[in-house]
């Protein structure tokens, strides 16, 4: 079996992996002899063949990384469930159509970044980078690039999260089928309020003023559904210092307090909490996240009290919408 693509076309410094090892083209093809047998042959075949797909995808929706139809809740809970640190996958943007966004696994969050394609010239922007090809584009996240945040955080691409992962195609037998009755047909105290499914993750280092000393110290923190843990440093084996229910919180505001620049608060019923960022875009990045929140956790404790309602009249709720 003869391949159509020549070793002149390829970079001497061309990787791919195949069979979970990485292998220099240049050195494994010069390694070979008349003398190897057909499984040999077969096998640098199929290095040809990844090498020639990669250079025949023309758009990024052919990668096999793409997501399409993915909306940013799905790409939180399948990568948090699912994925490990490094895990990223690619799907389109919804708030701005045309554009794309990279979604990737931190240790305990999910972080997403912004692709854009720059007009009809096939060039490309991606963190402070930018590609005047998609080839180049691929080839940067093929060498596993390294993003850092203002959070103080970084975060390494080292999984693609492919979008043909292979599932037994099995189906439960139902033996039993009823049904409970619907929503409004239900007796106030038969009705529960839906679940809360929404995930809105972040992560990363800010400065909190201490309750008693008042002095000032650095911790980690993450954001994760209703909670704000903080925690002593960023370690794996970390214990939390403190959990926050956001469901209780009332405001977050700008302040200025001990002549410190980028400083907030998150204010509660007991007590109110105080945090300097790292950067002015790092600190409205917290303040967007915590006052979502409280505005989200407000709207369903508002909607909870209104749950007894006509019998001919369904129960919806509606939430504000993050970023997508």
């Amino acid at each position: 079996m003869q391949s159509d693509i020549s070793l002149d076309e390829i970079s001497p410094s061309t990787r791919c992996v195949v069979n979970n090892e990485i292998i220099s083209l240049s050195s494994a093809l010069s390694s070979t002899s008349d003398e190897e047998d057909e499984e040999e042959s077969g096998y640098f075949d199929d290095v040809f063949s990844m090498v020639k797909s990669h250079c025949q995808i023309e758009r990024l929706e052919d990668l096999n990384w793409y997501h399409s139809n993915m909306t940013r809740h799905t790409s939180e809970a399948l990568l948090l469930a699912n994925g490990v640190e490094g895990s990223y996958l690619l799907r389109s943007s919804q708030d701005q159509p045309g554009s794309y966004a990279v979604s990737v696994r931190c240790q305990d969050s999910i972080k997403h970044f912004s692709l854009e394609m720059i007009g009809c010239k096939g060039s490309y922007t991606f963190g402070i980078g930018s590609f005047d090809t998609l080839k180049e584009l691929l080839d940067h996240f093929e060498c596993m690039p390294v993003l850092g945040t203002g959070s103080g955080s970084s975060v390494t691409l080292k999984h693609a999260y492919l979008n043909d992962i292979p599932e037994p195609c099995t189906y439960e037998k139902v033996v039993r089928h009823s049904e409970q009755g619907k929503t409004y047909t239900l007796t106030p105290q038969q009705r529960d309020l839906p679940p809360d499914f929404h995930i809105a993750s972040k992560e990363g280092y800010l400065i909190k003023r201490g309750a008693i000393h008042k002095n000032w110290k650095k911790r980690w923190f993450l954001l994760q559904k209703n909670h704000l843990q903080y925690f002593k440093d960023n370690n794996k084996n970390r214990e939390v210092i403190r959990t926050v229910n956001l469901e209780d919180a009332v405001l977050v505001a700008e302040v200025f307090m001990d002549k410190k620049d980028h400083c907030f608060r998150l204010e509660l019923p007991y007590r109110n909490f105080y945090f300097v960022a790292s950067s002015h875009e790092e600190r409205n990045s917290w303040m967007y996240m915590l006052q979502w929140k409280i505005d989200y956790y407000k709207k369903r404790k508002e909607e909870a009290g209104n749950m007894i309602l006509p019998n001919d009249q369904p129960f919806f709720i509606s939430f504000p919408a993050l970023p997508r």
